[in-house]
């Protein structure tokens, strides 16, 4: 990664813009995860410097690599987004097959000599969109981007019945069930909102559009199931067979890196088709 400053300071003040913290810089480059050149010479965090500097990134990947094949839909130097099947967990498992094995193994066929780091999830039996990071300085910015919900993740989902509106805000909080393993909604916790837009109906079903403004885990299911409109298929939040027809069809971004707005978005999924009448 090359990145040109416009300002003669210490190179650590020139990361606030990335919002990676100067305690974690500090950590990373006394570990010598992070190191920094500028024409050809090597820099210390604390030396001044303008124009461009080369920064390396040389993680420890302890990941156990899969070689199981990945559907990229985008990628750049710095991000790439990855088509997530219905059925493989986001971070380890037991037979180490979950997507964050699969691009171990992936960046080790690129020569990318980093930690592939996930900064969007999904549920197991979910599909669609998810943002990989490729080093520590553009997750850190994607997660604050997250943390002030400057990032746009949509969602197609087939709920149970008809709203009596075509579209809508949903907002409430959710918090841990005190005497089950699953998120409720209550009168506290963590505040959740979504928006809705009903595009299709079937007989029993509604097919909606969902703008996702909070990323609370399990959100979308536990405020449809709150709703009276379970997400169909979900056996923990309504009454389903696990194949739960959700899927994140769109993630856009400002990429501060490329200076430009990364905007992607995928077709309506077949088992999402099945349920409507599409041509």
């Amino acid at each position: 990664m090359v990145l040109n400053f416009k300002d003669y300071l210490p190179l650590i003040d020139q990361f606030k813009d990335f919002y990676l913290s100067r305690k974690h810089l500090v950590s990373l480059f006394d570990n010598g995860e992070i190191k920094f050149f500028q024409n050809g010479e090597s820099l210390h965090y604390n030396e001044k410097v303008k124009g461009k500097v080369e920064i390396v990134f040389e993680d420890k990947n302890e990941i156990i690599p899969c070689s199981k094949s990945l559907n990229i839909i985008y990628e750049d130097d710095d991000y790439l987004l990855v088509y997530k099947p219905r059925g493989m967990l986001i971070h380890s498992s037991e037979d180490n097959d979950a997507l964050v094995n699969c691009l171990s193994y992936y960046f080790t066929q690129q020569k990318y000599f980093t930690i592939p780091r996930i900064n969007t999830r999904l549920d197991r039996d979910c599909e669609g969109l998810v943002l990989v990071s490729k080093n520590i300085l553009t997750a850190a910015y994607v997660d604050y981007l997250i943390r002030e919900r400057k990032i746009i993740k949509k969602y197609y989902v087939a709920v149970k019945g008809h709203f009596s509106k075509p579209s809508g805000k949903m907002i409430n909080y959710i918090s841990r069930d005190r005497h089950e393993n699953k998120m409720i909604v209550s009168n506290h916790g963590k505040i959740a909102k979504l928006s809705y837009k009903v595009l299709k109906t079937s007989k029993d079903y509604s097919l909606v559009d969902i703008d996702l403004e909070t990323g609370i885990k399990h959100q979308i299911r536990i405020q449809m199931a709150a709703s009276n409109h379970p997400v169909v298929g979900d056996d923990v939040y309504g009454k389903g067979d696990k194949t739960i027809r959700l899927q994140c069809y769109k993630i856009s971004f400002f990429s501060i890196f490329k200076n430009k707005i990364i905007d992607v978005i995928i077709p309506i999924s077949n088992k999402l088709k099945e349920l409507f009448s599409y041509e």
